[in-house]
């Protein structure tokens, strides 16, 4: 489901609240109006680029500072995870090294692309 299906039922859900009649069916629909809340996490320390949400500790001096030192060191964790293998699906064990060596040696908290968009599937 995309956020404007989201936003489409979230309205019709209201527009079934405002209307309905009976108890029980305000609560049903209160039920689902939650569950959808939860569908869609809110994630305030974004931005947007290229229609990919990032970490805007991307745009901080400390991140810049250590970016490239810290990737080189996460290509190789993640190299030695993977006995090599660049294929399918290896972003994420980048990413996680890469979390993990910002986290570990820098004490930066970097939120990973696949952390920033539950709702896409990255390769």
């Amino acid at each position: 489901m995309n956020k404007y299906t989201f936003f489409y039922f979230n309205d019709i859900i209201n527009l079934l609240l405002n209307i309905g009649e009976g108890i029980m069916c305000k609560s049903l629909l209160q039920k689902i109006k939650e569950r959808r809340k939860d569908d869609f996490p809110n994630i305030t320390y974004k931005y947007k680029r290229g229609g990919v949400y990032y970490d805007k500790v991307e745009k901080t001096w400390a991140y810049r500072k250590c970016v490239k030192k810290a990737e080189k060191l996460a290509y190789q964790m993640a190299d030695e995870e993977t006995n090599g293998y660049r294929g399918r699906g290896y972003c994420h064990t980048f990413w996680a090294c890469k979390q993990k060596v910002l986290k570990e040696k820098y004490n930066i908290d970097w939120r990973t692309p696949s952390q920033m968009n539950p709702h896409c599937r990255f390769d």
